[in-house]
């Protein structure tokens, strides 16, 4: 079995799923019957179109969504692009970020530093 044999059907699932149209729909069985006259929905839910409250949001609405963020330690030092793009992007999709005030470190950075073994097995937990 060669390696284009093993790749078709793969396409045939997953790609018709992600992109239904263009160069990749050549390959798609046609659709037949009733499910051939209607039209197709769309996988997302029409009230979660536009963000939340599912329409677009414009400046100055008074409707945001409150979340709360708890950015850590991590964040805040080793990983800054994380916590700066998410406190940019927050307030586009129509959510204030609430920082957390009574919360404490969980200590990733120091088990992952000092013990290893114990890091995998926290994570083989989850």
């Amino acid at each position: 079995m060669g390696r284009r044999a093993c790749e078709a059907p793969l396409r045939r699932r997953v790609v018709p799923a992600a992109a239904p149209a263009g160069r990749y729909a050549r390959g798609r069985p046609e659709r037949r019957g009733a499910a051939r006259d209607r039209p197709r929905e769309s996988v997302v839910p029409r009230d979660r179109r536009h963000g939340p409250g599912g329409r677009r949001r414009r400046r100055g609405d008074d409707d945001v969504t409150k979340v709360a963020y708890y950015k850590g330690c991590l964040a805040s030092l080793s990983a800054k692009e994380l916590d700066s793009a998410t406190q940019a992007l927050a307030p586009k999709v129509g959510y204030e970020l609430v920082e957390l005030e009574s919360v404490t470190c969980c200590g990733a950075g120091d088990i992952h530093e000092a013990e290893p073994d114990y890091y995998l097995h926290l994570n083989a937990r989850i």
